[in-house]
């Protein structure tokens, strides 16, 4: 039997709709509509749920700051460690690159 992957590892963070239908909030299918309502709209989503009654301002506002927000500040503050520890930099030109033997243009050797 094989187990189920769990979204939030599998994504970059995962949308509020999510959370709202993991608290018990709104269905999926109260998902799909907002969705379909953000595509014609193009307002923000916490907004449409908000307009259509299924869920109170304050609630958003809640999960938003509480729950949404601070998991994606988290993961963003994770991918840049990722980054910085996967990734040099080039130095910029007419600096020295310490592990270079060779002079770059702009550099002079005073000797």
């Amino acid at each position: 039997m094989t187990q189920g992957v769990d979204s939030r590892s599998s994504q970059a963070y995962q949308p509020i709709g999510a959370y709202l239908v993991e608290a018990g909030l709104i269905t999926d299918a109260q998902v799909g509509v907002a969705l379909a309502d953000q595509n014609v709209t193009a307002m923000p989503f916490g907004e449409i749920v908000v307009a259509r009654g299924w869920v109170k301002e304050q609630t958003i506002e809640f999960i938003m700051h509480r729950v949404v927000l601070p998991e994606r500040s988290s993961q963003a503050a994770s991918n840049g460690m990722q980054d910085c520890l996967t990734h040099r930099q080039r130095p910029a030109p007419g600096q020295l690159d310490p592990n270079s033997t060779t002079p770059q243009a702009g550099v002079s050797w005073l000797g």
